[in-house]
């Protein structure tokens, strides 16, 4: 191999460079550039192609791409000593291990490594958090010394005197932080602070997609563009030039007072409709949870902004009888479909439903109701077993250390907090994330009922002194499938649960509350941010990447590693309706419980081999002895 050639970034000469190969339904733009070499400002595949595009050439395979090999290849041939060029080398090896890849099927492309990244759980393989962020970080600079135009993770080149001066000038670090990166892209661009316009921002978002390992690229982009407009206003000095910051993609459904007053009444009263009603009634409708309701609601609105990103008019708009229609609902859906990259999902499926039963129930019209009851199978995706995510993430526990590392989670993190003793609301906050991982643990209840425990009602204690036991019973009118809830609390979490009630919940709302997990105005804290809190709370200490879901996934787990065929407990313990729930979810462990028991009887019926002694070299003839006296 040419040396010269893959310092200066140029890939092998024996590597064949070709584009992403796309399959049909998703063809890359037309005017999106595709790389003829590996040198610098270039990209090795199509960068037009979606992300879903390239995933699944990723998993069909392209051999002529440029793969991580290569990358690890020409910094090998690179005869630097330097300890950071040793470090990217290992690093890239390590990225392999956690990936489960050959280096060769690990393709040099940003937008590839992303996913493949976000969706590989270092804990799988012992890796820490932080050497995690040291890793990738690594990769990046070796993708780029191998000639790829990356945006570096931090500033490593230095920025241009006019942006360090600005820098100086900001009031906080936070706003530097969320800067810097800006300021660094800009610098290597060569775009002074008042040359920065809305153009600027946008070839700095297409460079964090394209040109980035970071997970979030969205994210980075608006807390940038939030923070130049911050410094417009704190900073004599900055440009005058504010960046509009229009509202996230996540948010793509129109506001109801955006469409006619008719529809929304209509909605409404739907919505009411799903309520109690007299159950002698002849159209009468088995009534929905006020959780049901609200999700409707949402799901409508979202469903009627699809309907008019098609090309209906919104104020044509007047009822939900429009949307029942089934030319209009297969637009709405399609419209939905096409935002969600192409994918049917499980979200597609339930709307799809959600206007069976508008059409049965509220329109009253029998033949569109089976219209679109016919839509509705096609489009529906109800998981069959266990998804590959969460079957990816509930690995990390095949590791004992990971397993040991979460379940002593909450008494490590309470011991530490009565040992420092700071007083602090971010420690009462930590101590209540760790004690929500200790009830998910040997409760696990779905969140939304873990953030609706209230005292008195859900929370019941029975005796006093040594005999004293606190309960957790959920009514079945509060559960998912309808069935109660209810079990004993173990001594340890009752100790915990003590601990956390006596010293730290009043630190996070000194006010009266119902709730063990009040939020700070004592009501009802938000599921989502709890979710997320208590997510973010067991990677920071342990490593491990888990959403709160999968402590129900690992539950089961758990016990079947024990005892395979008592598939009922998990049942009981789950809270599902039927047996056949719980097989079919777990379906993959027994698969391979029964192949690991299958192996053990194939190693009892082979063969063993007979030990044999290797062979001795055979000696050499000794020559025979002469009489004495002769001579030689």
């Amino acid at each position: 191999m040419d040396n010269q050639s893959n310092i200066l970034g140029r890939a092998p000469s024996h590597v064949e460079l070709s584009s992403w190969d796309p399959d049909p339904p998703c063809p890359p733009a037309p005017e999106a550039p595709v790389a003829e070499n590996g040198g610098a400002g270039t990209n090795l595949v199509v960068e037009g192609a979606p992300a879903k595009t390239r995933r699944a050439a990723l998993l069909a395979g392209n051999s002529g791409l440029v793969s991580l090999a290569h990358v690890l290849e020409a910094l090998e041939a690179n005869p630097s000593r330097d300890r950071r060029h040793v470090e990217m080398k290992s690093a890239v090896r390590r990225l392999g291990v956690v990936l489960r890849r050959s280096l060769f099927d690990i393709p040099a492309d940003p937008v590839v490594l992303r996913w493949m990244m976000a969706e590989a759980p270092p804990a799988c393989v012992g890796m820490t958090k932080e050497r995690w962020g040291r890793v990738k970080s690594l990769v990046s600079a070796a993708l780029r010394d191998f000639g790829l135009d990356m945006v570096p993770g931090r500033d490593i080149g230095g920025v241009d005197p006019a942006w360090g001066d600005l820098r100086e000038k900001l009031p906080t670090q936070a706003l530097r932080y969320a800067l810097s990166r800006f300021m660094s892209y800009c610098t290597r661009a060569k775009i002074e602070p008042t040359g920065v316009t809305a153009r600027t921002f946008d070839g700095y978002l297409d460079a964090l997609h394209k040109r980035s390992l970071r997970s979030h690229p969205e994210s980075l982009f608006r807390a940038a563009v939030r923070a130049w407009n911050n410094a417009v206003e704190a900073v004599d000095e900055w440009p005058r030039t504010p960046i509009p910051l229009g509202a996230h993609k996540r948010f793509y459904s129109l506001p109801w007072a955006s469409f006619p007053a008719s529809l929304t009444a209509d909605v409404e009263a739907f919505l009411a409709n799903s309520g109690n009603q007299d159950v002698f009634a002849d159209d009468y409708v088995p009534p929905v949870k006020a959780s049901t309701v609200a999700l409707r609601r949402r799901q409508l609105r979202q469903m009627l902004s699809m309907l008019v990103a098609s090309g209906t008019p919104i104020d044509a708009v007047v009822s939900l009888a429009l949307l029942t229609e089934p030319d209009n609902a297969k637009a709405a859906l399609r419209s939905q479909r096409g935002r969600d990259g192409g994918a049917i999902t499980t979200a597609l499926g339930q709307k799809a439903w959600l206007l069976v039963v508008v059409a049965r129930y509220w329109v009253k019209d029998g033949a569109q109701a089976e219209a679109l009851r016919e839509i509705a199978k096609r489009v529906s995706s109800k998981p069959k077993a266990m998804t590959p995510r969460n079957r990816t993430r509930l690995l990390q526990f095949d590791l004992k250390a990971n397993l040991d590392a979460l379940l002593d989670l909450p008494d490590k993190v309470i011991d530490e907090a009565r040992r420092d003793r700071l007083g602090t609301i971010a420690e009462a906050r930590r101590v209540m994330y760790a004690f929500a991982v200790e009830c998910l643990t040997v409760a696990p209840t779905r969140i939304d009922n873990l953030a609706g425990l209230e005292h008195g009602r859900h929370i019941l204690t029975v005796g006093r002194g040594r005999e004293r036991n606190r309960h957790i019973v959920i009514p079945a009118a509060e559960t998912k499938t309808g069935a109660p809830f209810e079990m004993k609390l173990p001594a340890r979490s009752a100790r915990l649960m003590d601990i956390y009630l006596g010293t730290y919940r009043n630190r996070i709302c000194p006010d009266p509350s119902p709730f063990l997990f009040p939020a700070e105005n004592g009501g009802r804290r938000n599921k989502i941010s709890f979710s997320r809190g208590i997510a973010t709370a067991i990677e920071r200490q342990t490593g491990i990447q888990m959403h709160v879901h999968l402590f129900r996934a690992l539950a089961g787990k758990l016990h079947l590693d024990e005892n395979p065929n008592d598939i009922e407990t998990v049942r009981r313990v789950l809270g599902h309706s039927s047996s056949a729930t719980t097989a079919r979810y777990y379906v993959e462990q027994r698969t391979d419980q029964a192949f690991q028991a299958y192996d053990d009887t194939l190693e009892k019926r082979r063969s063993k081999p007979k030990r044999t002694s290797p062979r001795r070299p055979a000696r050499k003839p000794r020559s025979p002895r002469k009489p004495d006296g002769a001579k030689p």
